[in-house]
């Protein structure tokens, strides 16, 4: 059984001023689009892609093991 991402009611955004609505509304949405209803894993592979791609265009540091 895999676990997917839970679809959540859209929060009152009224107390907020108009520029903090839009980005609570944009995030909402996203959040609806790119997880509600898929699996968990498909999100952390997703995410470990990017973070793979974003290391691999960072100089060295000079770091060891």
């Amino acid at each position: 059984m895999a676990w997917t991402w839970q679809p959540v009611p859209e929060r009152a955004a009224g107390a907020l001023r108009t520029r903090g609505r839009a980005w609570e509304v944009s995030r909402y949405h996203a959040y609806q689009e790119f997880l509600a209803g898929h699996p968990v894993t498909e999100a952390l592979t997703r995410a470990a892609g990017f973070v793979r791609t974003a290391a691999a265009r960072l100089p060295a540091a000079g770091l060891s093991a």
